[in-house]
């Protein structure tokens, strides 16, 4: 089972109204995303939260150079995918980022407070510096600053790989604050998981940019073949496997119960084969998802149902944008 736990930036418990997380349409939702940033959205909170935001982040994919085609199929996947997971207990408010012109506008405002030195030496730029890199990339943590604060967020489900963007919105928020002699902007609480980073299927992070990640809704036969080509040692039936450097066992303990966990780790100190354990994953992540995955299909059957529930989340998220742009612009004296 999946441990998560808060981190502190000291913000005020009475400005926390909103739980928030973002999603780049640059591929298919994966085991990872679920793991790190949709699971959390669905568990309860203190009633101080108000609202489950999910941003659909195409601003974002201009930080790599893809199709407006690709752009538009990978957004339409992600919305079905997203409002699958929203019930009327817990539902999740579900809005492009194309859509709240307020985060563009912030995002230039707080480009201003951020220096140029601290952004290169972000892990996300750094690792690109051999590659051709677009200015998008540079000033993507400030991107998302802006969708954080924009909302007053209470708290950003986040993966270790985002620590240091969350510390850049807080950096964003402080110093704005500092500046300007206010308390408008307010930085939130790191919600992030207290286990590894899910491992994709070379054993690296999960990432859509390795092309290494389970998409979340695989058909069995794709969902097999992804899983009978991930590479196991070459130990047969009988013998005795080592479930703590197995990726596949890595896997499997972040979504099965403690008990099949612990029985699982058992079956491979007997010796259960690569095969059945390939099947038991399979088997496990296709019931995992059996039911968000009908009315996924569902949704991209028919796509009109879903402009009622993006329209609804637009104007409920814009409203909350459109405050805090109008009281930032009149503290830098822009109105």
């Amino acid at each position: 089972m999946v441990d998560y736990v808060f981190r502190e930036f000291n913000s005020p418990l009475s400005m926390r109204k909103v739980l928030l997380t973002g999603f780049t349409p640059n591929g298919y939702l994966h085991l990872g995303n679920y793991l790190g940033a949709l699971k959390p959205m669905l568990l309860p909170y203190d009633a101080d939260v108000q609202a489950n935001f999910i941003i659909i982040a195409d601003y974002h994919s201009f930080t790599k150079n893809i199709s407006a085609a690709e752009r538009s199929h990978y957004a339409q996947h992600m919305l079905a995918a997203c409002l699958s997971f929203s019930t009327s207990t817990h539902p999740l408010i579900v809005f492009r980022q194309s859509d709240i012109p307020e985060i563009a506008e912030l995002h230039l405002i707080l480009s201003s407070l951020m220096p140029m030195s601290y952004l290169k030496r972000c892990h996300a730029y750094k690792a690109l510096q051999t590659e051709k890199i677009n200015v998008s990339l540079l000033t993507y943590p400030v991107l998302m600053a802006a969708d954080i604060l924009a909302f007053h967020t209470a708290m950003v489900p986040v993966g270790k790989d985002q620590m240091q963007h969350l510390e850049i919105t807080k950096y964003c928020a402080q110093t704005f604050n500092r500046i300007y002699g206010t308390a408008c902007l307010q930085s939130p609480i790191a919600l992030h998981n207290a286990s590894d980073t899910l491992q994709g299927t070379d054993g690296r992070k999960m990432s859509k940019s390795y092309h290494n990640t389970i998409p979340l809704f695989s058909d069995p036969a794709q969902l097999k073949k992804i899983i009978f080509a991930v590479t196991t040692t070459s130990q047969g039936i009988g013998e005795p496997k080592d479930y703590h450097r197995c990726l596949l066992f890595h896997i499997y303990q972040h979504f099965a119960p403690h008990t099949e966990v612990i029985s699982m780790q058992q079956r491979y100190l007997k010796g259960i084969s690569w095969k059945e354990v390939k099947e038991e994953l399979c088997h496990l992540i296709t019931n995992l998802f059996t039911s968000t995955s009908i009315q996924y299909q569902n949704y991209l059957q028919h796509p009109e149902t879903m402009t009622e529930p993006l329209a609804r989340g637009t104007r409920q998220a814009r409203a909350i944008a459109q405050k805090t742009l109008s009281e930032v612009k009149a503290i830098v004296g822009l109105l």
